[in-house]
C-alpha cells in the first residue's frame, strides 16, 4: 500500500470514528409516556385524570391561547422554557385528587432509559391552597420501584400565575439515569391536611450527552496516529 493510500485509509477511519461517537443532545425536553397517580378525581362530567399531567393538553401561548407544546426528545428544554409556555386552567387539562386527599404518589414512565437532570412543573398558580406543595422525587429502572434512588426534596411555588394561566417552575438536580420517576407528594399548600391536590403538567430535561470514554479514546489515538504517520512520511 502506497503512503498516499495509507493516509487516505487512516483519514477515512478517523471520520468513521467521529461519526459514531455520541453527540450532545443539547438538553432536550422529555415527555413521559404515562403518569399513574394514587388518586384522581371524577366529578360528574369533569375529569381530573392523571394522564392530563403528561399530554400537553393545557400548554398554550398566553397571548393567543393557542396550543404551545413541544416535540419530546427534539425540542431544546431551556429554549422552550425561556419562551414562557403557560398552562391554562381548564378541568380536563389538570390532575386533581378527591376531597381531603392531600398526599399522593405519581409514577412517571419515561418510555425507556434516560439520563435526566431537571423537571418542569406547571402547578396551579394564583396562590391556590389546593396544589402541590412539598414533594420528593425518586428514580428507578422498574415500575415497581424495588430499588428507588432519591433525587431530592422540594417545595413547589404556588404563585406563578393567575386564575387562568400558570407559569412553569424548573427543578434542577444531579444527572440521574432511570426509566421511571416517582413523585411522592407529602402536602398541598394549605398545610393543615385539608383540601385536595392538583397540578397541570410535568416534563423532564434530558442531560447533555458526552462521548463514551472508549469512543473518545479511539478518536484521540486514531487522530494522533494519522498526524504522526503524515509527519514521518513528509520527512522522507
Amino acid at each position: 500500500m502506497s503512503p498516499n493510500t495509507q493516509i487516505g485509509f487512516m483519514i477515512v477511519l478517523s471520520m468513521y470514528l467521529h461519526s459514531t461517537m455520541t453527540t450532545a443532545d443539547a438538553g432536550t425536553i422529555l415527555q413521559p409516556v404515562s403518569a399513574v397517580a394514587s388518586d384522581e378525581r371524577v366529578f360528574g362530567t369533569l375529569h381530573y385524570m392523571d394522564d392530563a399531567l403528561v399530554d400537553q393538553s393545557g400548554l398554550v401561548d398566553r397571548d393567543t391561547r393557542q396550543p404551545n407544546g413541544y416535540v419530546s426528545g427534539v425540542t431544546d428544554f431551556d429554549t422552550y422554557i425561556a419562551s414562557g409556555p403557560v398552562h391554562i386552567d381548564t378541568s380536563n387539562a389538570i390532575w386533581a385528587t378527591n376531597a381531603d386527599v392531600t398526599t399522593a404518589i405519581i409514577d412517571f414512565d419515561l418510555g425507556g432509559q434516560f439520563t435526566i437532570d431537571g423537571m418542569a412543573l406547571w402547578n396551579r398558580g394564583n396562590n391556590l391552597d389546593n396544589q402541590i406543595g412539598n414533594f420528593e422525587l425518586f428514580a428507578d429502572d422498574n415500575n415497581a420501584f424495588t430499588s428507588p434512588v432519591i433525587i431530592g426534596s422540594y417545595l413547589a411555588d404556588g404563585n406563578l400565575g393567575d386564575s387562568l394561566f400558570t407559569g412553569v417552575e424548573v427543578f434542577r438536580f444531579t444527572a440521574t439515569t432511570a426509566s421511571h420517576i416517582r413523585m411522592s407528594i407529602t402536602s398541598n399548600l394549605h398545610w393543615n391536611g385539608s383540601g385536595i391536590l392538583s397540578a397541570g403538567e410535568v416534563a423532564f430535561r434530558q442531560a447533555n450527552s458526552i462521548p463514551e470514554p472508549a469512543t473518545g479514546f479511539l478518536i484521540v489515538t486514531g487522530s494522533a496516529s494519522i498526524l504522526a504517520f503524515f509527519r514521518r512520511w513528509k520527512s522522507r
